[in-house]
């Protein structure tokens, strides 16, 4: 009689990738597979570097794509932490800056008198943005040939930088070379060139070392045309 044949060996368990990249590959199991849970996407992560990429393309005058970005940017901001968050509020703050340049004022504005409240609300913490959100609107008020009503963005944004930013900001010199300008432009000469002089001042102290930035160079410009 024959002898039966032997049993053909078992295929060996196939290797599977590892979830985790740098680890050892595992070999398959016959039991039921576990499910492996993907790590949950960084919210925080994703929209600061998209509010950083929409503020980088906005610097390039790429303001279509600009804007595009930070839209995403405020819209996964929001869904993540909610509409009052600091990070919701710098995104749609960023947007305001690209309508200002695109001469959509009324939008930019519709979206700054919304962001105001809560920011002010969140002086302490981000001071840093309601002096923005202030100069944005002062400059919309300068961009519509309404001057005078920018003067009380200045006072309340000045007040912050020497409450919780010190007079060595940059804020500061953003803040003081626009007042400078918008006081020039109403005949308010002594006002616009004290404005001006104490942004030279700031401008050359914080950008001492590099004396050929853009800022300060846009200092010494403001400075001449006053």
């Amino acid at each position: 009689t024959k002898s039966p044949a032997p049993a053909a060996a078992a295929a060996p368990a196939a290797a599977v990738p590892s979830p985790v990249p740098g680890q050892p590959v595992v070999q398959a199991s016959h039991e039921e597979p576990q499910q492996i849970a993907a790590p949950p996407a960084d919210a925080a992560t994703r929209v600061d570097l998209l509010t950083l990429l929409g503020t980088s393309l906005t610097s390039l005058e790429d303001l279509p794509t600009a804007a595009e970005v930070l839209q995403q940017s405020a819209r996964d901001a929001e869904t993540a932490f909610g509409a009052a968050d600091a990070r919701t509020l710098r995104a749609r703050l960023r947007q305001s800056d690209v309508l200002r340049l695109q001469d959509k004022n009324d939008e930019a504005r519709k979206i700054l008198e919304t962001l105001l409240p809560r920011m002010r609300e969140q002086r302490a913490a981000q001071p840093s943005d309601l002096v923005n959100a202030l100069r944005g609107l002062a400059d919309v008020e300068f961009r519509t040939g309404k001057g005078e009503a920018a003067d009380p963005h200045f006072e309340e944004g000045l007040d912050v930088v020497r409450r919780h930013l010190g007079e060595n900001h940059a804020d500061h010199l953003a803040l003081l070379s626009l007042k400078a300008r918008n006081l020039r432009t109403r005949s308010r000469s002594a006002e616009a060139l004290q404005a001006s002089q104490e942004a030279m001042r700031i401008a050359q102290t914080v950008y001492a070392g590099t004396p050929r930035h853009p800022v300060l160079s846009e200092a010494r410009f403001t400075h001449g045309f006053i």
